[in-house]
């Protein structure tokens, strides 16, 4: 499978003196955060292929040298198939980039050594998505 196909696809942008518009790619879905306040906790079964499907996604990103930063439920949409779709990117950067200290991304999913300012690579979205599962 490629796991490219799990990223939520920026299809173009429209600028303006004024606004700049994304246009992504249309996902029929409701992100994690939401369908954990509706419905409440995921069954053991859900959260696992979840999951399984998550760190796949970040092997992709990861062996392409990207650490998404901001991963948290929200970021994370849901299919009723239980297919999944990664977005948010804006924090994202390249391992070894000069940003690879900045403070940034959502309380509660954040890695210890982002927030004494270290510099950081890849397992900082690995101890994210554990923070994600943990509050499941």
């Amino acid at each position: 499978m490629d796991y490219n196909e799990e990223i939520l696809q920026l299809l173009h942008i429209y600028e303006s003196p004024k606004k700049i518009c994304l246009v992504f790619e249309h996902f029929e879905g409701e992100n994690l955060a939401k369908i954990i306040d509706d419905v409440g906790r995921l069954t053991e079964d859900e959260c696992r292929d979840v999951m399984r499907r998550l760190l796949n996604v970040l092997h992709f990103l990861h062996s392409r040298k990207v650490i998404h930063r901001d991963l948290k439920p929200a970021s994370i949409y849901l299919s009723k198939r239980n297919r999944i779709k990664v977005t948010d990117f804006g924090l994202a950067t390249l391992v070894g980039a000069k940003d690879s200290r900045k403070k940034c991304g959502f309380p509660g999913f954040i890695a210890p050594e982002v927030l004494r300012g270290e510099f950081y690579d890849t397992k900082i979205d690995i101890f994210s998505a554990g923070a994600i599962l943990y509050n499941w």
